[in-house]
């Protein structure tokens, strides 16, 4: 029965959806052709890293980082990007359809590249002379025992050290 009711909530939403969007059959068949080339592209690993890269390090600026904290759909898609990038960079190093690059040893720097990029935000959090993200928090770090200062080289510590075990045991 729940499977059922799944698949009447999916068809009514689509149904839904393609009537807002004002798109007809051809016309999904026209963008499915499009998100499948954008897709193809995306998961090419010399596309995929400068994406993570770009999106990781842009929601962490600190305007759309408080937005993010400000307005919750914000971040939900803050959330979302997140997620999406990271089966993105996964997508391409697993190679589920078998279409990429011959051999595997590329997929070494590749993983290593994505690593790093993320380490050095953490080296930034980690090694900042002021808090980053004074707007949003402002001194609620003091009521935990830490200054900003510190609350900020902290997360960048945390960082440091999942990305030491998700290497180490991985």
């Amino acid at each position: 029965y729940g499977l059922d009711m799944d698949r009447d909530f999916v068809d009514r939403y689509n149904h839904e959806l393609i009537d807002v969007l004002r798109i007809t059959p051809e016309g999904m068949e026209h963008h499915r052709h499009h998100l499948r080339s954008l897709l193809r592209t995306l998961v090419r690993p010399t596309v995929a890293v400068p994406v993570y890269v770009v999106v990781l390090y842009a929601w962490h600026l600190p305007v759309l980082f408080d937005g993010a904290l400000r307005h919750p759909a914000l971040h939900a898609l803050q959330h979302l990007s997140f997620i999406s990038i990271g089966v993105l960079i996964w997508w391409s190093a697993l190679e589920p359809q078998r279409r990429r690059l011959h051999g595997e040893l590329w997929k070494i720097p590749y993983i290593f590249s994505v690593r790093m990029s993320s380490m050095f935000l953490a080296m930034a959090f980690l090694f900042s002379a002021s808090p980053i993200y004074e707007g949003f928090y402002g001194d609620s770090a003091r009521s935990h025992g830490f200054t900003p200062i510190e609350d900020q080289q902290l997360a960048g510590g945390l960082m440091i050290a999942a990305w030491g075990y998700r290497s180490t045991f991985q």
